[in-house]
C-alpha cells in the first residue's frame, strides 16, 4: 500500500520586460508498506523528500528568447530485496537549456540541450533478482520547427539525439546502452485545413522515425532495427455538434518492433489499421 500527500509551492517573478525567474518545489510525505503473504515478511518505510524546481527565462528580442530549467524528482520502486526490505526510491535530477526564435507570427525554431540523471534505478542484480543501485544518464539535443505556410497549411518537424547509457550497475558495464532508447528519433507532421461544401475539414499526416536501440535488459549487443511509420487522416465537421474523423495508421503495413525486454520478448508494432470515429458535443 502507498499513502501520498504533497504540497506544491511556486512563484514566478518578472524582474523586467526581459528577465523572469520561477522558483518552486513540492513537499512530499509518502508512506509505503509491502506484505508478502507467502513468506509472512513485510516492510514499511516513510519518505519526506522536498523536490525543488527552478527556471530562468530571458527575452533578448521580440523574436529571440533563451531559457533554462532545473529540477529534482523521485519515484517509488516496488518490491522487497533479499533482506525483505523495501528498495530506495528512484531519484532524478534534470536540467535543460535552450533557445526559441520566432521568425513569423505562427512560425518558430527551437533548440534544446538536456541532461537527466537517475539513481537507485531498479536493475537486474548478481546477489539478488533486483538491486536499486542502478545509475543511468540520458543527455542530448532536440531541434524543433513549426512553420505556418499559409492560412491552410501548418508543418511541424522534430529531431532528437539521445545518448542514454549506464553509469553504474551490478551486471552491465559502464557506458552500456539503455534498452529501447534510440539515439535518433524524428517526426514530420502536417495539418491542412480546408472547407468541403462549406464545412470545416482537414487532412493530417505524420512520419515517425525511430533509430536502432538495445533490445535486452543487459546490453549484450542485440539490437532492434530502425523503423519509419507513416500515418494519415482526415476530419469533417458535419454539423456544429458532430465531427467525423478517419485515421489510417501504418499506411504501408510495415513490420516493425516497438520495444523489447529480452532477446526473446519483443513487442511488435500494430499493422495497418483504420479507425473511424464520431464526436458529438452537447
Amino acid at each position: 500500500t502507498q499513502d501520498m500527500l504533497g504540497l506544491n509551492i511556486q512563484d514566478q517573478i518578472f524582474l523586467n520586460d526581459q528577465w523572469n525567474i520561477l522558483l518552486g518545489g513540492r513537499f512530499n510525505r509518502l508512506e509505503q508498506r509491502i506484505e508478502n503473504h507467502q513468506t509472512g515478511k513485510s516492510s514499511q518505510q516513510l519518505f519526506m523528500p522536498f523536490t525543488p524546481r527552478a527556471a530562468i527565462n530571458f527575452k533578448a528580442t521580440e523574436k529571440l528568447s533563451f531559457y533554462s530549467n532545473w529540477g529534482k524528482g523521485f519515484e517509488l520502486n516496488t518490491g522487497l530485496n533479499k533482506d525483505n526490505d523495501l528498495y530506495e526510491p528512484e531519484k532524478t535530477t534534470s536540467w535543460e537549456v535552450g533557445t526559441k526564435y520566432q521568425f513569423q507570427p505562427q512560425s518558430w525554431f527551437g533548440l534544446t540541450f538536456f541532461d537527466l540523471d537517475k539513481r537507485h534505478l531498479l536493475t537486474e542484480g548478481i546477489t539478488d533478482s533486483y538491486v536499486d543501485n542502478g545509475h543511468v544518464q540520458s543527455k542530448g539535443v532536440e531541434l524543433e520547427l513549426q512553420h505556418q505556410f499559409n492560412d491552410n497549411l501548418r508543418v511541424n518537424a522534430n529531431y532528437t539525439y539521445t545518448d542514454a547509457s549506464v553509469i553504474a550497475s551490478e551486471v552491465d558495464e559502464t557506458g552500456s546502452r539503455l534498452k529501447n532508447i534510440p539515439k535518433h528519433t524524428a517526426n514530420l507532421s502536417a495539418d491542412y485545413q480546408m472547407n468541403v461544401f462549406g464545412r470545416k475539414s482537414g487532412l493530417v499526416g505524420n512520419i515517425n522515425y525511430h533509430g536502432q536501440r538495445s533490445a535486452n535488459y543487459i546490453d549484450n549487443g542485440t539490437t532492434l532495427p530502425e523503423f519509419t511509420v507513416v500515418n494519415i487522416g482526415g476530419y469533417l465537421q458535419i454539423s456544429p455538434d458532430l465531427r467525423a474523423q478517419l485515421n489510417i495508421d501504418n499506411l504501408f503495413d510495415k513490420d516493425y518492433y516497438v520495444a523489447s525486454y529480452t532477446n526473446f520478448w519483443v513487442q511488435p508494432g500494430e499493422p495497418l489499421k483504420a479507425t473511424l470515429r464520431f464526436d458529438w458535443s452537447f
